[in-house]
């Protein structure tokens, strides 16, 4: 049969079973217009400052601040982040930063590092003198115990669970039957 020759009902159920068939939706005119506007909108106020988005998010922005100062509301970030995957590897991104720079904090004051420090000393005839020399900083017991609880919690967690259930099998003895009550 010819396309041409279907009715726009006929046209409709096609498209109807081939969306279905191929598991996708296929959008009216409408929905492609609302679809085209975020789009647009989407490359004013927000495409060109993902830099500045990832920026905010690392310093711990709430979604609410960044939409604000996008400008625009926080519903519409929300619905840009599940939509355009940019905008949503960019906060993704962002907000890993102060974790991996906290993981890595926590890993140095826990085995213990050096650092350089300088000494300003004044010689009697009023000369300065600049040294410096690195100091050890010792491990920290509670950066240990903070690590070990967080990436190995069924060893060293502060709660242990023991198992109090003691299950109980009935013992015969020989000669039991014998027995009488």
């Amino acid at each position: 049969m010819d396309t041409n020759e279907l009715t726009v009902k006929d046209k409709q159920k096609l498209l109807e079973d081939l969306s279905e068939e191929l598991n996708v939706r296929i959008l009216g005119n409408r929905e492609e217009l609302a679809l085209e506007r975020k789009h647009k909108l989407y490359t004013i106020y927000v495409k060109g400052r993902l830099d500045e988005v990832k920026q905010w998010a690392s310093e711990g922005l709430s979604g609410e601040q960044i939409a604000t100062r996008l400008g625009i509301s926080r519903s519409t970030l929300t619905v840009y982040n599940k939509v355009f995957p940019d905008l949503e590897h960019a906060l993704m991104t962002g907000r890993d930063i102060p974790d991996v720079k906290m993981v890595n904090t926590l890993n140095k004051v826990a085995t213990g590092y050096y650092t350089d420090e300088e000494e300003v000393k004044i010689t009697r005839k009023g000369e300065v003198v600049r040294t410096t020399k690195k100091v050890y900083h010792e491990p920290k017991f509670n950066a240990i115990q903070m690590w070990l609880h967080n990436r190995k919690p069924k060893e060293w967690s502060a709660k242990q669970e023991i198992d109090h259930n003691i299950s109980v099998k009935p013992v015969q003895f020989e000669g039991e039957d014998d027995l009488e009550d």
